[in-house]
């Protein structure tokens, strides 16, 4: 268990409670270089199920149920086709795929920013799960699609946080089944592993409580794409390096 990757957990654990989706963004490209694709996705979606958790013990009330029962449905098919794809996939492209996912996820989401509002129906929701359970089951990463929905529709950011923490839940669990069931040797052994990483989250989330009383919105945004940006080059130059 190396020193980057602890920080790279720990600050996806501030980006979680300070943005609702930051674990996975942040910690993803660092993890996959770590352990592998395969067991990178796996260990990523854990992680993002123990923030997502933690983050919903304390957002539960602004959740919006019916919000949460038309995109979780959708990210379920998702992960099955994205598990299916990622099977097919050679260990160096499937990394360099990550990265690309990821920047690609990124620079959609900046686009959309600069263009018109639309109104945030079942259809719309539905596709952005469906993308964000594909994502998560390829990459590790299904909140970019997400981030992309609440930028089209201007979903007031309380309660966009909120309903993601059980739609994460949900969607990492079936993506960890998935993951594992089709490819058990997904499963790493990492022994205290695990507790470090479980620690550097549980810290995370503190600290994340202290720096969205201090820091702006747009100010803990760029930090948090920034540090995603460096680990999705470097994911991808690591995959260039293996072929």
């Amino acid at each position: 268990m190396t020193v980057p990757l602890l920080i790279a957990v720990l600050l996806g654990g501030l980006a979680q409670r300070a943005t609702g989706m930051g674990l996975v963004l942040v910690s993803a490209p660092f993890i996959v270089v770590a352990l592998g694709p395969a067991s990178g996705v796996v260990v990523g979606n854990l992680l993002g199920l123990l923030a997502s958790a933690l983050v919903f013990v304390q957002t539960r009330q602004f959740v919006e149920w019916r919000m949460l029962w038309i995109m979780l449905p959708p990210a379920l098919v998702g992960v099955a086709l994205g598990t299916l794809l990622a099977e097919q996939l050679p260990t160096a492209w499937a990394q360099i795929g990550i990265g690309v996912l990821l920047l690609g996820a990124m620079l959609a989401s900046a686009l959309v920013a600069r263009g018109r509002h639309i109104e945030r129906g079942p259809g719309i929701t539905a596709v952005a799960g469906a993308a964000s359970g594909m994502m998560a089951s390829l990459a590790g990463i299904g909140g970019p699609a997400m981030a992309v929905l609440r930028t089209l529709t201007r979903w007031e950011h309380v309660s966009f946080a909120a309903t993601l923490q059980p739609f994460f839940i949900g969607a990492s669990i079936v993506t960890v089944f998935a993951r594992v069931g089709a490819n058990p040797g997904a499963w790493p052994d990492l022994g205290w592993g695990w507790l470090a990483m479980v620690l550097a989250i549980v810290l995370g989330v503190a600290l994340g409580d202290e720096v969205t009383r201090r820091l702006s919105a747009r100010t803990i945004g760029m930090a948090i794409n920034t540090v995603a940006a460096l680990g999705a080059v470097w994911t991808m130059l690591d995959g260039l390096a293996a072929l």
